[in-house]
């Protein structure tokens, strides 16, 4: 291998050689890529030609035996095969039956064999077209019937032999190009690296010193640009040079200057360091100090729900008893104004929590099939008896093109419609109120509440969604309210990507217009249930239905017996957490009604034990609470509850929810 280095050197080691070896590898490939082209082109060719010729000689076997074979004359169409060997390529000829038997053949030992690899159709196949071989079978008709079949096969023969002697050709011609580049090659690198050896020479003389040395080459090809150039960087350098040590002492002065700049500066960064650290603690602490406050808001929003509604589910529940128990005149108007008083302290109630949940972000929307036409049944239904009591009109529409179904929150939208429908009726003394549903651009839905009310101001129009405020500061004595009710439908309507806008002038009454993206339900129609009441309710009843109440408070545990009983059902009470596991028993109860903050054990984890104690049956659990902060409806159904009611509830709240669970327990 020794050998072969003054080679390798001379090759890789100069731009010369490196020039002659790119120059001869580039014929070499270029050469090499010709010839095996130019090869596999006269190749495909050739076979191309073969395969006509083979075609043609087939079809002139199969056109002149037909008469034969119908005949079935085995002498002559051995005669015509044995004529076929006069083809210098032919590798075999043969004449079969419609059946494929060969009748007669260039390999007479073969007459008599049957052909097994004929064509399934009769028409001229091609059953082999390779290197070595080219297979033609052609079917053979009279009269427009398939008497037997012509097959011929041939090889390539002096085909190859005249390939092998192109490709040596080939190669003799790509030696000899790749020669003369290489020639070349060496010619043009002598003339390139005679000066650049002159520049290299130059090179050598700086280095040891001779700083003054230049190549000074005349000419104007590359070399001797590049040697003038050469020669300018020099002087360059040694100008910068002179430069650079000049300057070295003035670097040194700043560097002192810089030295003394960078300590001051440290020490400002570090006092700045020390203040941002002490401002992102307090910071830090101000986050938590929030949180906590928060969290102790959330919390103290869930007791005040429940400290709240716990009354308040005694005295509706038992207003809305006394009602139905059939009193006189006056007495039944005290307990009407009654339940109208608890109602109103419980919107009021309820718009605080909603607003707060709003404020801090934990309001979560559902997104379910809605029926819009039931949808307006339950919107009506609360304000149809004040608009009758103050003899106005009522009415409201949905127009044809406006889906049956559409999905959003239904809860959520309805309380926005209750609530403009009620400041509509509220607000209108006479005329009418009008609710109508309609398409409008853009894909949005349209709820339009229309009042022939006093009207509002524009000055006033434009507080109208601000919290804590009304119209104007008589409106609060009139008709009572927080001024939450319009902030909040602004704000829920904004979470469901739509908004509430007002068009209004004084004296001429108010359009109130919910705007909503809702988008149309998949799968079928589905018509709406309507709400259950005590009269009609669709639960099925009976001495053997009955139903364990767990509720620690003693008021709402009795109201909750004294409602089953309105709706013929027989009520077992229990007090505590612990007493309802020990009454429970599977099969013996049709539903449970659920409190959840209770003392020792809560309704979540009643729930937990009860589950645990069921085989097969599953008993189904309505959550009974107060509390009704975002969330609570998930957590509830996640421990194993069925349904949840909220306090106060109402007999036809109760017998609504009895109903579904008794569906749903009848479906299996």
């Amino acid at each position: 291998m020794k050998l072969l280095d003054p080679v390798r050197n001379y090759l890789f080691g100069s731009l010369r050689g490196q020039l002659i070896f790119g120059v001869a590898l580039t014929h070499a490939v270029l050469m090499t890529i010709f010839i095996v082209d130019l090869t596999h082109r006269q190749q495909v060719m050739l076979l191309e030609r073969q395969r006509e010729q083979t075609l043609a000689l087939t079809q002139s076997l199969a056109t002149t035996s037909a008469v034969w074979l119908a005949a079935n004359d085995v002498i002559g169409l051995q005669e015509l095969v044995d004529a076929q060997r006069r083809y210098p390529n032919l590798v075999f000829a043969l004449l079969t039956n419609a059946d494929g038997r060969v009748l007669a053949h260039t390999d007479k030992g073969k007459i008599g064999l049957t052909v097994l690899d004929l064509p399934e159709s009769p028409q001229t196949s091609i059953l082999s077209a390779g290197r070595t071989l080219v297979d033609v079978a052609v079917p053979v008709a009279l009269s427009g019937k398939i008497v037997g079949w012509a097959r011929v096969g041939t090889d390539l023969g002096e085909t190859s032999k005249l390939e092998s002697g192109m490709a040596v050709g080939g190669a003799f011609y790509a030696l000899a190009a790749i020669l003369i580049g290489s020639a070349m090659a060496w010619w043009l690198g002598l003339k390139v690296t005679r000066r650049l050896y002159a520049i290299e020479h130059t090179v050598d003389a700086v280095h040891a010193g001779r700083v003054g040395e230049r190549t000074r080459l005349g000419g104007t090809d590359e070399a001797a640009r590049l040697a003038g150039a050469f020669d300018t960087m020099l002087d360059t350098v040694t100008a910068r040079e002179r430069e650079l040590r000049d300057n070295q002492v003035e670097l040194q002065k700043l560097n002192e200057h810089l030295e003394e700049t960078v300590e001051k500066r440290t020490q400002e960064l570090r006092v700045a360091l020390e203040q941002t650290l002490r401002h992102q603690t307090e910071l830090v602490e101000a986050k938590e100090a929030a949180e906590a406050a928060a969290k102790a808001k959330g919390e103290f929003l869930a007791v005040m729900s429940h400290e709240l509604r716990t009354p308040l589910n005694g005295v509706l529940g038992f207003a809305e008893l006394l009602i139905l128990a059939g009193l006189h005149d006056e007495q039944r108007q005290y307990a009407e104004n009654i339940a109208s008083s608890g109602k109103h302290l419980l919107s009021v109630v309820n718009d605080i929590l909603d607003f707060s949940s709003i404020e801090r972000g934990r309001m979560v929307l559902d997104d379910m099939p809605i029926n819009i036409s039931g949808l307006l049944v339950n919107a009506s239904r609360p304000v149809e008896k004040l608009a009758r009591q103050k003899g106005i009109g009522f009415e409201n529409s949905i127009d044809n093109d406006v889906p049956h179904e559409m999905m959003g929150d239904s809860r959520r939208l309805l309380q926005i419609l209750i609530n403009l429908l009620g400041n509509a009726v509220k607000f209108t003394s006479q005329g009418s109120v009008g609710l109508r549903v309609r398409r409008a651009a853009g894909g949005m839905i349209e709820f339009v509440i229309e009042d022939s009310g006093p009207g509002i101001a524009p000055e006033v129009q434009a507080m109208l969604f601000k919290p804590f405020t009304q119209g104007d500061s008589s409106i609060s004595r009139r008709f009572q309210g927080t001024g939450l009710g319009l902030a909040i439908s602004q704000r829920l309507a904004g979470l469901m990507g739509g908004a509430v806008t007002v068009t209004s002038k004084e004296g001429s009454g108010s359009v109130f217009t919910l705007r909503l993206p809702l988008r149309t339900a998949d799968g079928t129609r589905q018509e709406q249930a309507p709400t259950p009441t005590v009269a009609n309710s669709a639960l099925p009843c009976g001495p053997e239905r009955t139903v364990l109440v767990v509720e620690d408070d003693a008021v709402n545990r009795k109201l909750a017996g004294r409602m089953l009983a309105k709706l013929g059902y027989k009520a077992e009470l229990a007090e505590s957490g612990p007493s309802a596991i020990a009454v429970f028993a599977p099969g013996k109860f049709q539903a449970i009604l659920m409190d959840i903050r209770m003392p020792e054990m809560d309704g979540l984890e009643v729930t937990r034990r009860i589950r645990s104690l069921e085989s097969e049956t599953r008993v189904p659990i309505i959550a009974l609470t107060a509390n009704v902060m975002p969330g609570d409806r998930e957590r509830f159904l996640a421990a194993g509850m069925d349904e949840f009611l909220s306090k106060p509830c109402t007999i036809d709240g109760l017998a609504e929810k009895l109903s579904v669970i008794s569906e749903r327990t009848s479906r299996g």
